[in-house]
Parts: C-alpha cells; sequence; structure tokens
C-alpha cells in the first residue's frame, strides 16, 4: 500500500502530504506519496508495524479493542471505531486464514474459524493499527 492510498483510508485524513510530513518529521526517509510502506519501512530498517505506529498510534484501537461486549460487535463496527476500512480489515483477515464477514459479530468469527476470541482480537489489533 503506497502513502496514497493509506491516506484515502478512513480516519487518515484524505491528505498523503500530511502522511509523509509526519514519517519526514520522525526522521524517516520518505521520497514520494507513491512509495509503499514496505518499501519505506526497509529504506528505513524499520518494520511496516512501526511506521504504522507512527502515522497513527494504536492508542484507540487498543481502546476499542478492550472493550466490554467486543463479542458481539460486529467487524463494521470495529473497523468504523478504528477507522479503518472494513474491506481492509477483512481482506487482511483471509490473508491469515480467517474467513470473515463484515456483518458478522467477532465471537461468531472467532468460532468459525476455530480461534479464540483473544487470538482474533490480537491479529485485529495488529491489522487495525496498520
Amino acid at each position: 500500500m503506497t502513502l496514497f492510498e493509506l491516506s484515502q483510508q478512513p480516519g487518515r485524513g484524505g491528505d498523503p502530504d500530511d502522511l509523509m510530513a509526519k514519517l519526514k518529521q520522525a526522521g524517516l526517509i520518505v521520497v514520494s506519496k507513491q512509495q509503499t510502506l514496505a518499501d519505506i519501512a526497509a529504506k528505513n530498517r524499520m518494520t511496516v508495524e512501526e511506521i504504522h505506529e507512527l502515522i497513527a498510534p494504536a492508542e484507540q484501537t487498543n481502546r476499542i479493542l478492550t472493550a466490554q461486549g467486543l463479542g458481539e460487535k460486529s467487524l463494521q463496527q470495529i473497523a468504523d471505531e478504528a477507522g479503518v476500512s472494513s474491506t481492509s480489515l477483512q481482506l487482511a483477515l483471509r490473508q491469515k486464514g480467517v474467513a470473515a464477514k463484515t456483518n458478522l459479530p467477532l465471537k461468531t468469527i472467532a468460532a468459525n474459524n476455530g480461534r479464540s476470541m483473544n487470538e482474533l482480537r490480537q491479529l485485529i489489533k495488529v491489522m487495525s493499527s496498520r
């Protein structure tokens, strides 16, 4: 995903120049809005997760994912509250072997995939902070 593509995600402000400035302010080498996060991470000897943490600190996501009744919330609700695209979250889960429909509660998604709620929560936490 490029900085431009990331900036178009809900909750990211829509301005790739802001994301680029934030990374440069943190001392990273960033050359273009079309540069992928993986490329930025490699050039700065970091992980993509560390780049995401600089762009969007995980504090908000942590609050959402530790809330009571998490298992009753749908993937769509979690995505909306975290300010990420539900489709992106769904696709990221699929890459980890978790089939999920955005309208299903998390406890149903966990059960359907033979995962514990804690395991699903951790996957979503990492993916939503990206």
